[in-house]
């Protein structure tokens, strides 16, 4: 995908079933499927919602609670 001069090129691994709807479906659009796959990526991706700041830090404090309990819930189970 070369789209802007600061782009990134992915290289990614489709399954046989996948490749041939992309295949079907660029043919259908009357476009190339490397095409039709930088629209379909872009898309899928403008639908997303940005994920702020406080957002990771909530997800990293549940993480790290889940772990807390994982490690007391093994140690429970061992001491009692």
């Amino acid at each position: 995908m070369q789209t802007a001069s600061n782009s990134q090129t992915l290289t990614i691994q489709l399954s046989p079933e996948d490749s041939e709807r992309l295949l079907a479906e660029a043919k259908r659009r009357q476009l190339d499927a490397h095409s039709l796959a930088e629209i379909l990526l872009h898309e899928s991706l403008t639908e997303l919602k940005p994920v702020a700041g406080a957002d990771i830090e909530s997800l990293e404090k549940l993480y790290s609670f889940r772990e807390k309990q994982k490690y007391y819930s093994f140690w429970k189970n061992i001491i009692f």
